[in-house]
């Protein structure tokens, strides 16, 4: 008797840890300004950040603004309501939390490979 789907997905990623599913993660602060605005992001690879006006709906670009290796954010924030965001792949996410555990990069075409006549996947160790 096999193991069921969950359990093996499970398996394939503890074995294989760096093959992992990332999760997309987002911080955020909301902020009147002017004003500088400081975020601190957790460890994973940092994507970018903007700043939003909450009246418009407009994007700033503030990634220039990112420092201590993408870990710290500390941007101008001018006179309005705004929201600044720091989008953030955290690799561990989905090694035991939630609904996001124990999955594989199935994005990833050097991880996984299709399995003949099924939509299953397996994972490749080249």
């Amino acid at each position: 008797m096999g193991l069921p789907e969950r359990h093996r997905r499970w398996r394939a990623v503890f074995q294989v840890p760096q093959y992992a599913a990332k999760s997309l993660e987002k911080v955020e602060r909301d902020v009147t300004g002017p004003a500088t605005a400081a975020l601190d992001i957790p460890a994973g690879i940092t994507l970018g950040a903007v700043r939003m006006d909450l009246d418009s709906r407009a994007l700033v670009d503030v990634s220039t603004e990112l420092a201590d290796g993408g870990r710290k954010l500390a941007c101008a924030v001018p006179a309005g309501r705004w929201k600044v965001m720091a989008f953030y792949l955290d690799p561990k996410a989905s090694l035991g939390q939630g609904n996001k555990s124990g999955y594989v990069d199935y994005l990833d075409p050097r991880r996984c490979t299709p399995t003949s006549g099924s939509a299953t996947r397996r994972i490749t160790t080249t």
